[in-house]
């Protein structure tokens, strides 16, 4: 049911949001679209009939979307270039935070690959050290047997030399005396 022009006014008179100058554009522009839509009636362009239950002709009468020709051209070009221009602030501070987080990812890369270098510098260095350990662990017992031979053979002559100088010694006896016996207590008499 189309709403009448008086009935627009008062409900917009009603909500007290509006001035009279508005409300009698709203009401001008409601009466352009009706006359427009009565004439689309006319040429058969489908507005205000049934629309077809066929899923598959979208073009079918009755799919036209009905278009609001309230809008002027001007406002529908300004809301156009506010999104637009909202995008043009948008877009730079992407590339910037998107440039930043790289700048850091590959910062986070070079730091790890450097450590990993480091890392495999230091297992090598370690890796020497420990291939350097039964070396050194064999010179040091070829020492240590070398020593204890030369002690041994020190020893030795040291004793050979001194059976060969000397006559035997007799044995020398120590005598150690008897531990000294507890004397026993003598008993008190008994009364």
């Amino acid at each position: 049911m189309p709403i009448t022009p008086q009935q627009l006014r008062e409900e917009l008179t009603r909500s007290g949001r509006f001035t009279p100058d508005e409300i009698n554009e709203f009401i001008a522009r409601h009466e352009q679209i009706e006359r427009e839509r009565a004439a689309w009636r006319v040429l058969g362009l489908g507005i205000g009939q049934p629309r077809a239950t066929s899923d598959s002709d979208p073009l079918a009468v009755g799919n036209i979307p009905p278009h609001d020709r309230s809008m002027a051209d001007a406002d529908r070009l300004a809301k156009l270039e506010g999104a637009y221009d909202s995008l043009k602030v948008v877009r730079p501070m992407t590339l910037t935070l998107v440039s930043v987080f790289l700048g850091i990812v590959a910062l986070a890369f070079t730091v790890v690959a450097f450590q990993l270098g480091q890392f495999g510098t230091r297992i090598d260095r370690l890796e020497a050290k420990v291939d350097a350990i039964p070396q050194r662990l064999s010179d040091e017992f070829r020492a240590l047997r070398a020593e204890m031979s030369a002690q041994t053979s020190a020893i030795a002559n040291s004793i050979t030399a001194t059976r060969q100088a000397q006559p035997p010694a007799p044995p020398q006896i120590i005598p150690i005396p008897p531990a000294p016996q507890p004397q026993p207590i003598p008993e008190a008499p008994k009364p």
